[in-house]
């Protein structure tokens, strides 16, 4: 709805017994949400329509969440869709998504923006089996 994010109960999404889940936020629309998916059953997630282009801290509530994959040991596909990034925020991602046990990484419908500042992306102890980038 249009005021997602801004009344929902934090904790309502941490309970989840599903093996499958996809995600639609809102287009158009500036939002900020609470999933922990470290706690979750879920071993596909897919999360659609996400924004992050302010600036380069403007994705940092979504990295936030990424994070928190790392704790998840059964999530093994990751799929982006329709996401608006800046360059170095999408680097950021997939050195989070690099460190996690996922193992088929999925992006589509992606536009950069921005300019890609020099980076060190570690390359090292990853269980990625598969990455599409569209």
């Amino acid at each position: 709805g249009d005021t997602y994010g801004e009344r929902e109960d934090a904790e309502s999404l941490q309970d989840l017994k599903t093996q499958s889940l996809h995600i639609v936020f809102p287009t158009g629309k500036k939002f900020h949400f609470n999933l922990d998916v470290s706690v979750s059953t879920t071993v596909s997630l897919e999360l659609s329509n996400i924004k992050c282009v302010l600036d380069d801290n403007g994705c940092s509530y979504f990295e936030n969440v990424l994070s928190k994959l790392q704790k998840n040991s059964r999530l093994s596909n990751l799929t982006l869709n329709n996401i608006e990034i800046t360059w170095n925020s999408f680097i950021t991602i997939l050195q989070l998504v690099w460190r996690t046990n996922i193992e088929y990484f999925s992006i589509s419908n992606m536009k950069l923006q921005g300019y890609l500042d020099s980076r060190d992306f570690d390359y090292s102890d990853t269980s990625l089996k598969a990455l599409s980038i569209h």
